[in-house]
């Protein structure tokens, strides 16, 4: 097989408000005119588990493929990028933060320029085919660590690094996991 270009498009927030609109923050309007914009150009979204399929030798990827991407899991890529996706049948990747999804599980704060997906919100998600959940740490991006986001930290080794950033995606996994047993549990009774 041969290698295929795969542009990876990276959003967080999608908001309503052009005003909220920013660095990190795309308005619905905006977001529908980049899917327009694949779509006419003829790119088809693919998710990891098609790349991965690919790579592996038991599956093919679309003539032009794009990867849409979501990080932290913010609650308005369920309420305004989902409907604008299955409008034009696209796919994305949502890589939620754990330790948010925590705080907004116990939380009744739906406002959509700002809260997170709770666990409940991501097992919705994952009941039809436009996201696939990716893993964005569960701890690693508090604002009070001593490291931003998941880098490594100055000084820190690589085997060390390695540790921390496998044991705090290994945690979301398992929660993750744990979810989706919980609610197929709770589907089958």
């Amino acid at each position: 097989s041969f290698l295929i270009p795969l542009p990876v498009i990276m959003y967080h927030s999608v908001v309503k408000d052009p005003l909220q609109a920013g660095a990190w923050v795309i308005t619905t309007e905006a977001f529908e005119e980049d899917l327009e914009y694949l779509k006419k150009s003829g790119y088809t979204t693919v998710t990891a588990k098609e790349v991965l399929d690919y790579l592996e030798g038991t599956g093919d990827l679309p003539e032009k493929p794009v990867m849409i991407t979501f990080d932290d899991g913010y609650y308005n890529n369920m309420i305004y990028a989902k409907p604008i996706l299955k409008r034009y049948h696209m796919h994305a990747i949502v890589s939620p933060i754990g330790y948010k999804m925590d705080e907004f599980s116990h939380s009744d704060d739906r406002n959509p320029s700002y809260a997170y997906l709770s666990w409940e919100d991501l097992c919705k998600l994952q009941e039809d085919d436009v996201f696939e959940i990716g893993n964005h740490s569960y701890d690693l991006h508090r604002k009070d660590k001593a490291r931003i986001g998941v880098t490594r930290k100055k000084g820190e080794s690589e085997e060390t690094y390695r540790a921390v950033l496998m044991e705090d995606i290994g945690k979301l996994q398992q929660e993750i996991q744990a979810q989706r047993a919980k609610v197929k549990q709770i589907r089958e009774q």
